[in-house]
């Protein structure tokens, strides 16, 4: 073990060497944007709305605390990526604070406090984690799952939830386009209407390069509640029996998977319940 940590060691240094002084700066720059952002580790047998829209092979590794593989992107693509994320972040807590002035411009809407919403309307299985900036987290013993709400607005005294997406210019024109949002932003939509009640959702499409808005309008009907519960039932059901889902048909989903290999050694397993995806 020494030996291997010597040889590793040295081969960083090696790598150092080879830098020019503005190179290095940039490497270690985005290596420590990474160290002091680290990924949310997904905790196992708990789902992310965020990500009910993938492949439910994708989604049954996840929860059952399956290893990721080791990713070949680059340090400064990565590091990027996650600079981009903390900017998001800064992003929504000023997008918020806006939310909560627009009144005083002639809209009727109110700002409503989420732990507040939570406690007094007491959705079922719903309560506040912890409050994080504006956001706050919650937790949803029916979708089995812990999640940011970015926030929640009266307006014309209807209750909408609010959910922000900041974007690059090519996302957000393929939404200003279609105008609608992205296919995977309903899902989580649909997730976050479950754990509230809430079932208009506002979307704040914004653009990483200019700062402009787009807003979506969404209704979420029964069905769509239906669809997204029944599809983490059936993928609680494979962990149960311990047999894994099929593999989605949609080879769009694996671009961005993290068990590419592991699927493949999986190959094909039949589907057990209806209306696989």
């Amino acid at each position: 073990m020494a030996t291997r940590l010597k040889s590793l060691a040295q081969a960083i240094k090696l790598e150092a060497d080879s830098k020019s002084l503005p190179e290095l700066f940039e490497h270690t720059y985005y290596k420590t944007v990474m160290a002091t952002n680290p990924p949310r580790i997904p905790k196992v047998d708990m789902f992310s709305p965020s990500s009910l829209g993938k492949c439910s092979r994708e989604i049954f590794y996840r929860i059952h605390g399956t290893e990721p593989e080791p990713s070949t992107t680059p340090v400064l693509l990565k590091g990027s990526w996650t600079a981009i994320t903390d900017t998001g972040t800064d992003r929504h807590e000023r997008i918020q604070g806006t939310l909560t002035q627009m009144y005083a411009q002639g809209m009727d809407i109110t700002w409503i406090d989420v732990g507040r919403y939570i406690f007094e309307k007491k959705p079922e299985g719903t309560s506040v984690v912890e409050r994080q900036g504006m956001e706050t987290k919650l937790l949803s013993t029916i979708l089995s799952a812990r999640f940011l709400c970015d926030g929640i607005v009266i307006i014309d005294g209807k209750y909408y939830l609010i959910e922000i997406k900041t974007m690059n210019e090519r996302k957000w024109s393929k939404a200003k386009q279609s105008r609608d949002i992205l296919p995977q932003h309903f899902t989580q939509g649909v997730a976050y209407s479950v754990a509230t009640g809430i079932n208009n959702i506002l979307y704040i499409y914004e653009n990483r390069n200019n700062s402009q808005i787009a807003v979506y309008e969404k209704f979420i009907s029964p069905t769509n509640k239906k669809a997204v519960l029944k599809k983490i039932k059936d993928i609680q059901e494979y962990k149960k029996i311990e047999k894994i889902p099929p593999k989605t048909t949609d080879i769009t989903k694996c671009t961005y998977c993290e068990y590419k290999n592991k699927c493949v050694i999986d190959g094909y397993t039949p589907p057990l319940f209806e209306e696989e995806s």
